[in-house]
């Protein structure tokens, strides 16, 4: 019951994805993996934050880059360059915990799946995840509206456009309709395929489309 629930059958997508139709020369710059990057990535984690299914967590990785930081830049970059996250870190340890407060607790529902991966490849992402974020805020990618996941902004400054908007609307006489959407599950019915037509269409280099694609 909780695999069923938890766990729905990827989206599907009836697009066709080809990285051969990538447009090497609008690609952003995509500099190989520096040591400073792989150094905040292990330094600006939780040292004891829980492992995955390796049980090496964040505090042993800082031991790990003091004794041998070049080979272990050199691993990150080497994996970055050409697009790949090893099967091993797309492992992960899952725990099932109780939402507070639910009136039925025999339905799958009430329950919150997490998944403890391996920190080892959360490295990679956290890497990937700030030059992608760098790209989109320098790059102009972004909607000059969204709040959520960027730096120095938040649901206040949301809270504020739509303020602003309605007391706009009620000095030009205006009726100002709002239309709350919450997605059920959103991030779990994303179709792979899709995400990356969509780098593909904003310019981003093959070792990103690959790095995704193995990754997902």
């Amino acid at each position: 019951m909780f695999t069923q629930s938890m766990f729905p059958n990827p989206a599907t997508c009836h697009s066709n994805y080809n990285i051969q139709d990538t447009e090497i020369d609008k690609c952003f710059p995509w500099p190989d993996v520096s040591d400073s990057e792989v150094k905040d990535a292990i330094y600006n984690s939780a040292p004891n934050k829980s492992p995955g299914p390796d049980g090496i967590n964040f505090l042993c990785l800082r031991q790990v880059y003091q004794a041998i930081p070049t080979p272990l830049t050199e691993l990150f970059k080497s994996l970055l360059k050409i697009g790949y996250h090893p099967h091993c870190w797309r492992e992960a340890t899952g725990a099932i915990i109780r939402k507070p407060n639910k009136p039925d607790y025999t339905i799958p529902k009430a329950y919150r799946p997490v998944s403890l991966l391996n920190c080892s490849g959360k490295i990679s992402e956290k890497i990937m995840a700030k030059r992608l974020a760098y790209n989109a805020e320098t790059q102009g990618l972004l909607h000059s509206e969204q709040m959520d996941g960027r730096p120095g902004r938040s649901a206040v400054d949301a809270v504020m456009a739509l303020v602003y908007d309605v007391q706009q609307a009620k000095c030009n006489g205006k009726v100002l309709s709002a239309i709350f959407v919450d997605v059920k599950g959103a991030f779990d019915h994303m179709s792979r395929i899709q995400i990356l037509l969509i780098l593909q269409a904003l310019g981003f280099p093959p070792a990103v489309h690959l790095w995704t694609d193995s990754f997902l």
